[in-house]
């Protein structure tokens, strides 16, 4: 595995792009098999359904059929919008090894190496009460793209494959990248880079002498500059690769404070 994917200096080339087919030793054993939420599979026909249907009643109640005849297009829209997500959640199987995973999608499927794994990124979604991770993007030491969906998973296999490849493709960054830091490297984390002095994210530079506080807060991350520095970062969890590493790292650099959101992102 190539220990620092978000270092700034040059650094050894990339290895080259792993075969597309894998045999099952090279993966390990089997961990767990993850299929569709048989819970949610039941709900998705009435969800995609019911609610445009629901619209164009209350439309048609409130007035008249024209005002029906006005709804019926938005929820036709509305329902075409929701099929694709839920259709694919029903078709969604991610059978978790020792040494990687194989995946299935609507639109294809694929095998993942852990120790070919280059960044990781999580899809986040965001609830009234809750974020909650979606789906997992993987990028290869070679420039190979999988993502993996886990919403739809049961509850506790999703958290057990983000976690397997949070503690196996992240984990092992996090001494390291502290060390860089102590030596004065800056790192990068997509738009963001960080050293011993400041974060900068786009034309945005922060000392941290001079923040506030930072938190992660509803999956975003934030930061605020003391009087009379009033700058304002933001920055969403999903850009950042390695987040659970940025985390950890910012925990030990900025003034933090804890969000007040319950998040199924943490490692």
């Amino acid at each position: 595995m190539k220990q620092a994917p978000y270092r700034t200096s040059d650094g050894e080339p990339p290895a080259p792009a792993a075969p597309p087919s894998r045999s099952s030793s090279d993966l390990g054993g089997l961990r767990l098999s993850a299929g569709i939420d048989r819970m949610l599979a039941l709900k998705t026909v009435p969800a995609i359904t019911v609610i445009p249907t629901i619209i164009v009643v209350w439309a048609g109640w409130a007035g008249g059929w024209r005002a029906a005849a006005i709804a019926f297009p938005f929820a036709l829209a509305l329902g075409a919008y929701m099929a694709p997500w839920f259709v694919s959640a029903v078709f969604r199987r991610v059978d978790l090894h020792m040494r990687g995973l194989r995946y299935r999608e609507l639109g294809g499927r694929g095998t993942v190496l852990f120790d070919d794994v280059d960044e990781v990124r999580i899809e986040i979604m965001r609830g009234s009460n809750v974020v909650a991770a979606t789906a997992l993007d993987l990028r290869e030491h070679g420039g190979a793209k999988h993502h993996i969906g886990i919403f739809g998973l049961q509850a506790a296999d999703a958290h057990a494959v983000l976690q397997a490849v949070l503690k196996t493709c992240s984990e092992p960054l996090l001494p390291i990248a502290q060390q860089a830091l102590e030596r004065g490297e800056t790192l990068r984390f997509g738009p963001a880079t960080i050293d011993a002095v400041a974060i900068e994210v786009g034309q945005r530079r922060l000392p941290w002498g001079e923040m506030e506080w930072a938190s992660l807060t509803d999956a975003t991350f934030s930061f605020s500059g003391k009087p009379p520095n009033y700058t304002v970062i933001a920055l969403d969890y999903s850009e950042v690769p390695h987040p659970t590493v940025f985390a950890e790292l910012l925990r030990g650099l900025a003034p933090w404070r804890d969000g007040h959101k319950n998040s199924s992102t943490r490692s």
